[in-house]
């Protein structure tokens, strides 16, 4: 780690303002990337693309559709589940009964919408049953 970090991280009286402000924009820079998504890895890319006053704006796009191809399938993969969920959810009858799709979907039934598949079920060997509750 270079002097200057040492003196900035202990809080030596040494630094300058014009270093504290330059830190202070740093952080302002990482956190911005950091709400955006951006991964530590590709944080550490657009730094060093910040810092480097040769870099061709191209090569900063190109971190930029690769973290929105990244959300895309994110997002896709939480639309997804959503559905699944928005399914299961409006086919369980919300009731007294024990029957739920929800949990057979959970359990791996065939077909979750009819299932009634539990721990309880005599197809349910008493080893998974000690093995769910011991753990």
């Amino acid at each position: 780690m270079p002097s200057i970090t040492r003196e900035f991280i202990s809080g030596s009286p040494r630094i300058s303002a014009g270093l504290a402000f330059a830190v202070a924009i740093t952080l302002r820079f990482i956190f911005r990337a950091r709400s955006l998504g951006f991964s530590v890895d590709q944080v550490a890319d657009l730094l060093a693309l910040w810092q480097d006053r040769n870099r061709a704006s191209s090569d900063v796009k190109a971190v930029a559709y690769a973290h929105i191809e990244e959300l895309d399938n994110k997002i896709e993969k939480l639309m997804s589940m959503r559905r699944t969920l928005q399914h299961l959810a409006e086919h369980c009858q919300g009731d007294h009964r024990p029957d739920c799709p929800i949990l057979g979907d959970l359990a791996g039934a065939t077909d979750p919408v009819d299932a009634s598949l539990s721990l309880d079920h005599p197809a349910m060997s008493v080893s998974v049953r000690d093995t769910v509750s011991h753990s």
